[in-house]
């Protein structure tokens, strides 16, 4: 159905209702024209029709009659939730549904009852209530943007008409695009800003500073786990802010993966990445393990004291090459940064543990290439493999990394995927 005859038609239905009823006077009004979608909705409907998948979950908060939602549905959008709080126009947006044979799902409640969490985005354009858009409710929408979400909204128009606090405040902290702009710009919200997450990095890494200095006086060296590594950056004469290829590392996760994403980083050390993540940007499924007796203490001492209870890290000393011990299919992302020693990255068993587990499209293994192993044979196996795709997280200004391995100890991360048309080969 065309979008003047989806108009025409939902006027028909609607027509013979007293404005009592819920069409109050913004529909009534719609109504008399033959035309239930404002210039607002026509522009939101083009562009979610241009730019979303179908498949894609979508919710409509504080809908009125859901008319935008309607429409999506009755062309082909399969997951569409309509939720209005008002019982009139709940009853109201039930009748279309019902006489468009459209099969939406609705629900009568207020959003912050509603399992935002479950949708991919969350949208309303004329949300104009006293009782929408408290700034109390924004550690709800930043929480769904943090992971992965994404919220439309018109500002203005989303609480008190004309004021834009809410949207401000989101502006403040995440990416955001207008996608059109009427009377008022209309806005997705999408990841964390950069500089925000910059921020919130420095702000864990002075706390680990501080706890690991602690540490070092009451235990010494040795039993701390502040040795090499460790000694040199957390406890030196400046605070230690992360090596800048952990900070793009800490980035590209967050920017590019939702707060539920499974994560395994292997000899984890201190496991401040999985620390940052947890402490700083709410993820929940995150390992990590190591060997090392006083490191793995170290990491929990840190976990303990700068993670919160309900995310608390799972660290584990296990061996991650060992099936038995640790199943990379057990996780979305394999995380390794540091493991620059000569009994590892040899074997081609080990590559065919990193191959199956690639096999998977969903799953995602990222690399410090140039500090796993010494001899670089599992990593060039890797790199020259025609199945997967190798993208750089962070290119190191002195990296001259070629498939053959000729680098000099640079400190470039990739992540390495399966290939999206790839039937996989294992050896």
């Amino acid at each position: 159905m065309d979008i003047n005859n989806y108009q025409l038609t939902c006027c028909n239905l609607l027509k013979d209702i007293e404005v009592e009823k819920g069409l109050y006077d913004y529909y009534k009004r719609r109504i008399n024209n033959n035309t239930i979608l404002s210039k607002d909705d026509e522009l939101l409907i083009n562009y979610i029709i241009e730019n979303l998948d179908k498949n894609s979950k979508i919710i409509e908060i504080a809908a009125g009659l859901g008319q935008v939602s309607h429409y999506l549905k009755y062309n082909g959008f399969k997951n569409i939730t309509i939720n209005e709080c008002d019982s009139k126009r709940y009853n109201l947006a039930k009748i279309l549904n019902d006489k468009l044979g459209n099969n939406c799902l609705l629900l009568k409640n207020f959003y912050q009852k509603i399992p935002l969490q479950n949708y991919d985005y969350i949208f309303t354009i004329n949300g104009v209530s006293s009782n929408l858009g408290a700034l109390e409710d924004l550690q709800l929408f930043e929480k769904l943007l943090n992971s992965g979400k994404k919220i439309i909204l018109k500002e203005g128009y989303f609480g008190v008409k004309n004021d834009t606090m809410f949207t401000d405040k989101l502006k403040e902290k995440f990416n955001y695009e207008i996608i059109f702009e009427t009377d008022s710009p209309v806005i997705i919200f999408l990841g964390m800003r950069v500089e925000y997450i910059d921020q919130k990095i420095n702000n864990i890494g002075g706390k680990i500073n501080k706890l690991s200095v602690i540490r070092l006086n009451e235990l010494g060296e040795r039993k701390s786990g502040l040795y090499d590594f460790y000694k040199r950056y957390y406890v030196g004469e400046r605070p230690y802010w992360f090596h800048e290829y952990e900070k793009e590392i800490i980035k590209y996760i967050v920017q590019n993966h939702n707060n539920n994403t499974k994560i395994l980083e292997c000899c984890a050390g201190a496991a401040h990445i999985l620390i940052a993540l947890s402490g700083q940007f709410d993820f929940s499924n995150l390992n990590g393990n190591d060997l090392g007796t006083d490191r793995f203490s170290y990491a929990k001492y840190l976990i303990n004291e700068l993670c919160p209870d309900d995310k608390k890290i799972n660290i584990m000393k296990k061996n991650f090459l060992n099936e038995n011990q640790t199943n990379f299919n057990d996780y979305d992302i394999i995380l390794i940064t540091n493991i620059a020693i000569e009994s590892i990255g040899n074997s081609i068993e080990e590559y065919n543990k990193f191959k199956k587990f690639l096999c998977d499209s969903s799953k995602e293994l990222i690399l410090l290439a140039r500090c796993y192993g010494r001899s670089g044979f599992v990593v060039k196996k890797l790199f020259n493999d025609n199945d997967l795709i190798v993208n750089y997280i962070y290119k190191d200004p002195k990296d001259i990394f070629d498939s053959n391995f000729n680098s000099n100890n640079t400190m470039s991360v990739t992540s390495i995927k399966l290939k999206s048309t790839t039937i996989p080969k294992i050896i």
